[in-house]
C-alpha cells in the first residue's frame, strides 16, 4: 500500500470517528464471536476489527476506486443494531446479524452524504454503495454469474462493485476455508470476476412496456415531495389513500378523523388500503405510466401490493424506484408515536432487485434531498 493510500485510510477513519463517534463505539463494542461459541466465520471477532480489515483489503487494491473503499468502510454499519445472541444447531451460542445489510442503509447514506463535503463521491456512486450495503449478504448465496447479473438489475458496473465488496469482505474475515459455504462463496466470486465483461449492459427482455405502474418507495417528507414533483407522470400517494380509508371509517360513525390519529394511518399495512388504491389507479387508466408513492421499504410490502394489483390490472407492468433521502428533513416523518412505528418499519431498507422481485420489469435507486438542502449545494 503506497503512502497516498496510507494517508487516505487515516483521513477516512478520522472522519468517521469525528462525525459518527457513537457508531464507532457501538462497532468497537459489538462482538461477532459468542463466548464459548464457535463459528466458521469472523474469528477476527469484533465488528470494528472486521471493518478495518475489509477497508485495508480495499485500500491495498490500487485499481479500486474511492467508491469501492467507502463501500468497504460502510458495508456493516447495521451490525451493532442487529446483533442477537442465539443458540446454534450444535447447541453452542452464536451471534447473528440478521438483516444487518438493509438495517445499515440509512446510517451509511447519512455518512456518505457528509463525505461529499470532504471527499469526491457522486450521488450515483452513493446509490450504488447503498445497494451493495443492503444486498451484500443476499448476494453471497447466489449460484453463479447469470443470477448475479440479474440480481444487480442488469447493470454491469453495479455487479462489478458488488464483486469488489465481496472480495474485500472475504479478505477481511478470518474464515474456515474448508467449509462448504466458503467454497461456494469463492466459486461465485471467481465466476463473477471471470464473466463480468460478458454481462450485457441491460436486459432488453425485461424493459417495461406501458401501461406501467412504478412503485416509488421511501420515507415521506420534503425530499420525497421534491422527487415526486419532478416526475412527468400522475402520482397516486399511498399515504393519502390510507388517510381516506381512516376518514371513511370514522365517517361511518358520524365523526371526523380525530387529531390523535394524524399520521397513524401511515403505519397501517399497505394491503389495508389496496382496494381504495386500485380505485385511484383505475381513474387514471389510459396513462402510459402512473407512480404509486409509498414507504414500501421491504420486499414483503412491495410484493404483496404488486400481487394484489396484478390480479386486477392484468395488462399493467410493474417497476420500482427507491428514493434514498437523508435523515435530515425527515423530522415530520419521525415525530411522535406514529413516527416511531414508521421509522421502525423503514429501518430495514430492502433496496429493489429484479432477482428477488421478479414482478418488476425495472428497478433503480435514486437520491433526493429536501429543496433547501439541494439549493445550498
Amino acid at each position: 500500500m503506497n503512502l497516498e493510500r496510507f494517508a487516505l485510510r487515516r483521513r477516512l477513519v478520522d472522519f468517521l470517528c469525528q462525525t459518527r463517534p457513537e457508531l464507532v463505539e457501538r462497532m468497537k463494542a459489538a462482538r461477532q464471536l459468542a463466548p464459548g461459541g464457535a463459528t466458521p466465520y469472523h474469528m477476527e471477532d469484533g465488528v470494528w476489527t472486521h471493518v478495518m480489515l475489509v477497508l485495508q483489503a480495499a485500500l491495498e487494491r490500487e485499481d479500486f476506486s474511492l467508491a469501492d473503499i467507502l463501500c468497504a468502510l460502510v458495508h456493516d454499519f447495521g451490525k451493532p443494531a442487529t446483533a442477537r445472541l442465539q443458540t446454534g444447531r450444535d447447541g453452542l451460542p452464536r451471534i447473528s446479524f440478521y438483516d444487518h445489510g438493509p438495517r445499515g442503509v440509512q446510517e451509511a447514506l447519512d455518512f456518505l452524504l457528509d463525505c461529499q463535503k470532504a471527499f469526491r463521491v457522486s450521488d450515483a456512486e452513493i446509490c450504488d454503495i447503498c445497494f451493495c450495503v443492503s444486498k451484500h449478504i443476499d448476494f453471497y448465496s447466489l449460484d453463479g454469474c447469470g443470477q448475479a447479473g440479474f440480481f444487480c438489475n442488469g447493470r454491469r458496473s453495479l455487479l462489478a462493485m458488488m464483486a469488489r465488496l465481496f472480495f474485500c469482505d472475504v479478505s477481511g474475515s478470518v474464515m474456515d476455508p474448508l467449509t462448504d459455504a466458503f467454497k461456494d462463496d469463492l466459486a461465485l466470486l471467481l465466476d463473477v470476476q471471470a464473466k463480468i465483461a460478458e454481462i450485457p449492459l441491460n436486459f432488453p427482455e425485461r424493459m417495461p412496456k406501458p401501461p406501467l405502474l412504478r412503485f416509488v418507495c421511501g420515507a415521506p417528507g420534503p425530499a420525497m415531495d421534491a422527487y415526486l414533483a419532478s416526475l412527468a407522470c400522475p402520482v397516486v400517494r399511498e399515504t393519502e389513500v390510507r388517510r381516506e380509508l381512516f376518514e371513511r371509517r370514522f365517517a361511518r360513525k358520524g365523526i371526523p378523523l380525530p387529531r390523535r390519529f394524524a399520521g397513524l394511518y401511515e403505519a397501517t399495512r399497505p394491503l389495508d388500503a389496496a382496494p381504495l388504491l386500485l380505485e385511484r389507479i383505475r381513474r387514471l387508466e389510459g396513462e402510459p405510466e402512473i407512480a404509486v408513492a409509498g414507504i414500501l421499504a421491504t420486499r414483503r410490502a412491495r410484493s404483496g401490493l404488486a400481487s394484489f394489483l396484478s390480479r386486477h390490472l392484468e395488462k399493467a407492468a410493474f417497476a420500482c424506484t427507491y428514493v434514498l433521502t437523508p435523515t435530515e428533513g425527515q423530522e415530520a416523518f419521525l415525530a411522535g408515536a406514529a413516527g416511531a412505528r414508521l421509522a421502525s418499519a423503514h429501518d430495514f431498507q430492502h433496496l429493489p432487485c429484479l432477482f428477488q422481485e421478479p414482478a418488476f420489469a425495472e428497478a433503480d435507486i435514486v437520491l433526493a434531498r429536501p429543496p433547501e438542502v439541494a439549493a445550498a449545494r
